[in-house]
């Protein structure tokens, strides 16, 4: 399913940029994955040798790694910052059957922050994107995407831009 069938866009609004969560910060989640689909494998031999248990052994693991699999990457792909020219909309997938939608105009927005932090957020480059609105209802808070600092400035340049045309 596409972008724009996720959201409804106005008139004469477009898309301008979809942030996603910075892949290598899945670093854990692929380590998981590939323990668990290696490690049956890898005893394959004699867990097939121990009768019916062992075959349960086998393919347990291996079940657990495709559905972690699966979901890291149904997660990865439904977690967006959608940027267009009128809003930001921020959709927040937390599992299969778990999902918020906030969707805020440039004119509500107060505050924009980008911050990098630690050792690897400074080596790759990546960080959180806070969006605070000027009532206070709404905090929109952005993990692990990959240059925060650029993508604040960018949306503090459409607000900018937005404000001087009204």
């Amino acid at each position: 399913m596409g972008i724009e069938k996720q959201i409804k866009l106005k008139d004469r609004e477009k898309i301008i940029t979809v942030v996603s969560r910075y892949g290598p910060t899945f670093f854990w989640s692929w380590i998981l994955i590939f323990v668990l689909f290696v490690t049956p494998f890898f005893f394959m031999f004699w867990l097939f040798n121990h009768g019916w248990w062992g075959q349960v052994l086998f393919f347990l693991p291996v079940a657990i790694g495709i559905f972690v699999f699966i979901r890291t990457i149904f997660i990865w792909k439904k977690n967006v910052l959608i940027i267009t020219t009128d809003r930001i909309v921020d959709i927040d997938q937390r599992g299969f059957f778990d999902k918020e939608v906030s969707d805020v105009p440039y004119s509500q927005i107060e505050d924009v922050s980008g911050r990098i932090k630690g050792f690897f957020g400074t080596i790759f480059r990546y960080g959180s994107l806070q969006i605070q609105t000027g009532n206070g209802k709404v905090q929109i808070v952005i993990d692990k995407i990959k240059q925060p600092v650029y993508l604040q400035q960018e949306i503090n340049e459409l607000r900018e831009r937005l404000l001087r045309k009204y």
